[in-house]
């Protein structure tokens, strides 16, 4: 993180726990010197978990351990996103599936909150795979490619959240 992220996440902490957090040159190079190595957004994102979870300020120790905690999530998260895309293109007919399939998969799936990824990843998996079982008992058997099926999938999961 550079020093302006830095001073953003000194500024939320302070906002935070107001005249539980005194600042100081000192207390400004330990901490910047002892947190730089972190991305901004991982280090925001533990503050901000911190911050749900504690009446009293951060310590160093604390928004690391709070980082630390944050990546093994997302690392599980998205191994588990990408069995779930594993699981669709097993499911799908190989001879369908195409490239634009992932990146369409992956670009809604990013604009989902991340606690509801691996749901919503789920969900898109069931979806695919009632589409390719209505084909296969129905009289009509042609398939869209995947980026086309995912797309409808996607479409109508956009258009029931807002309803």
């Amino acid at each position: 993180m550079n020093k302006t992220e830095f001073k953003s996440l000194i500024e939320q902490i302070s906002a935070a726990y107001s005249n539980l957090f005194v600042v100081t040159p000192d207390v400004l190079n330990v901490w910047f010197e002892n947190l730089s190595d972190l991305d901004f957004k991982a280090a925001e994102s533990a503050l901000k978990a911190f911050i749900k979870q504690n009446h009293y300020p951060p310590t160093i120790s604390d928004l690391r351990r709070f980082n630390e905690k944050l990546e093994g999530v997302r690392k599980e998260s998205i191994k588990e996103l990408k069995r779930v895309w594993e699981n669709i293109c097993n499911q799908y007919p190989a001879s369908l599936r195409d490239e634009k399939a992932k990146t369409y998969f992956l670009g809604y799936i990013k604009t989902i909150v991340p606690e509801k990824r691996v749901e919503a990843a789920k969900d898109i998996s069931n979806a695919v795979r009632a589409y390719v079982r209505k084909k296969e008992r129905g009289t009509d058997t042609r398939m869209l490619v995947l980026s086309d099926c995912l797309k409808k999938i996607i479409q109508l999961k956009k258009r029931d959240e807002k309803t």
